[in-house]
């Protein structure tokens, strides 16, 4: 099969590939939730420990001699050299493609989003950086403006700076947990994007947001599954009941619209995206900017 090559679903293979699993994440989410299972942050961080520690001993991007192939790395396997066939979503259809084709499409279609919204003089900022790999992709695509990346996973960010040293791209990352009492005068008039790292925090939307707030940033930017944007279909029940049953993000442009009518932002975009390497767990774009909160009301 040619590596570029994307084969489409019709729309009755779509609707029978959502349908066939629908009941069996029904019935494990109605199983969680009896249980009183949640996605805390104790569980997040723990888990994510493990998988960045994983990485952080493969060395993997010591494989690579470029940004470029780096980019290509299968996260999963953590070897460069493999491209298998994967159903994905692209163009809000649902699709079998090679991972690498996923790859480079979603990556040009974020990197066309942040260079949209940023300045030269901007310094961009991501909250949840993981292993770093996105803030990796813009010096990739020879994006210049100064970047520093955060996240909660001590052995994430040791892998990110190891990586920064081998690639020469003078990102600066730094641990910060975003459910705890973080300096948020870190994010003040600095472009602050999330990618999937929302995702995790479900019973923190509010108060983090309210310190992202109280951070002043230049503009915020969100690429994350939203559920508030799904609809009626099959497709968008299902990935309703599988955010629902991994306790995934369910509530951040609610929260949004919640600040936005206290008077604290306003919310300048929200729609999908319509991609997603997991077809039930689609990447919507957010963004919303700062209104001065020196003359508001104190924040709740």
């Amino acid at each position: 099969m040619n590596s570029a090559k994307i084969n489409s679903f019709s729309q009755n293979q779509e609707r029978m590939f959502f349908l066939k699993r629908l009941p069996i994440y029904l019935t494990r989410s109605l199983i969680r939730k009896m249980k009183g299972y949640e996605r805390s942050k104790e569980f997040v961080k723990e888990n994510y420990d493990i998988a960045r520690q994983k990485f952080f001993e493969s060395a993997v991007w010591e494989k690579a001699n470029s940004l470029e192939e780096f980019e290509l790395i299968d996260f999963n396997s953590l070897k460069l050299d493999t491209n298998p066939l994967i159903t994905c979503k692209l163009n809000g259809n649902l699709c079998k493609t090679r991972v690498r084709t996923f790859i480079k499409l979603a990556n040009e279609n974020f990197k066309n989003l942040i260079q949209e919204f940023i300045q030269p003089d901007d310094e961009i900022v991501e909250l949840g950086t993981g292993f770093g790999y996105r803030l990796f992709m813009l010096k990739k695509a020879k994006i210049k403006n100064k970047m520093s990346g955060f996240d909660v996973s001590e052995s994430g960010i040791k892998a990110c700076k190891k990586m920064d040293k081998y690639f020469k791209t003078n990102i600066e990352f730094n641990i910060l947990d975003l459910t705890s009492d973080f300096d948020p005068s870190i994010l003040k008039n600095k472009v602050v994007f999330t990618y999937h790292a929302f995702e995790q925090l479900n019973h923190y939307t509010e108060d983090v947001i309210k310190k992202i707030i109280e951070g002043k940033p230049k503009q915020v930017l969100h690429f994350e599954p939203v559920i508030e944007l799904y609809k009626t279909k099959i497709s968008d029940i299902a990935s309703k009941v599988f955010l629902h049953y991994n306790d995934y993000q369910d509530n951040l442009l609610t929260t949004l619209q919640k600040f936005e009518r206290l008077g604290h932002l306003k919310v300048t975009h929200a729609y999908r995206l319509g991609y997603s390497e997991n077809p039930y767990n689609e990447t919507s774009f957010l963004r919303w900017t700062i209104i001065d909160i020196t003359s508001l009301k104190k924040l709740m």
